[in-house]
């Protein structure tokens, strides 16, 4: 999942703002090969399809790994690394 330093310059990834009058939540799709794009798309709460829920802190400046979401740079730390490395190993296998 971590990407080289030798890459193509990307955007930094920026949120788009909630409906929060729709009640919106962002759903991350965990691509199933490593080094694939995530897509980050938004749902009306009562219109999800079903999903896993990470509750993180995503990232700060001193993260050390990137990842592509919807083409641009996100940058996360080790341990969000590994949280998705094992949900995508849950979604192949079906076990942990």
């Amino acid at each position: 999942m971590p990407h080289s330093s030798r890459r193509q310059e990307r955007p930094q990834y920026q949120y788009g703002p909630l409906n929060n009058a729709a009640g919106e939540i962002r759903l991350l799709l965990i691509p199933l090969l490593d080094r694939s794009d995530f897509k980050l798309y938004y749902f009306p709460l009562i219109d999800t399809p079903n999903f896993y829920i990470l509750l993180y802190y995503w990232g700060t400046p001193e993260a050390i790994y990137i990842i592509y979401i919807n083409g641009a740079d996100f940058r996360i730390v080790d341990s969000v690394v590994r949280a998705v490395s094992k949900i995508r190993l849950y979604i192949i296998t079906g076990r942990l």
